[in-house]
């Protein structure tokens, strides 16, 4: 009987590890299925995180290039503005010289006709002007 019971000890403790041991390999095999699938959720995380950089640089390019874009036009139109003042400011100069020099007044003509003068160098009447303005100011 002591060794029917030992005998029957020993096939429990083979079921026993053989079911254990089949247990664990299932076990494994699920843990490893996991560690696939969590493998692969991170490499389509990190593709779509490259994407979202990706798409992030393209829109900061276009960003910097809109902002250049913008920037050189604010340039352009500044200098048109400048422009337009000077001329705006040469044309009352030349016509306040003129004029003050029509009138024969020399005096307030001398600051006008130099003014006047810088910006229409090639003009002779403007020239002539700023002369007897400077003769009658000395």
């Amino acid at each position: 009987m002591k060794n029917s019971v030992l005998v029957i000890l020993a096939l429990a403790v083979t079921l026993g590890l053989g079911c254990s041991r089949d247990d664990a390999e299932k076990a494994a095999a699920t843990a490893r299925e996991s560690a696939d699938a969590a493998a692969e959720a991170a490499r389509e995380t990190a593709d779509a995180a490259i994407d979202v950089a990706a798409q992030a640089g393209d829109a900061a390019e276009t960003a910097a290039a809109d902002a250049v874009e913008a920037m050189e036009g604010a340039a352009d139109d500044a200098g048109k503005a400048v422009k337009e003042a000077s001329a705006g400011m040469a044309a009352d100069a030349v016509a306040a010289c003129r004029s003050l020099a029509e009138k024969g007044a020399w005096e307030q003509a001398l600051a006008v006709c130099e003014k006047a003068h810088e910006l229409l160098p090639d003009d002779l009447g403007i020239e002539h002007a700023l002369q007897q303005a400077q003769a009658a100011a000395k």
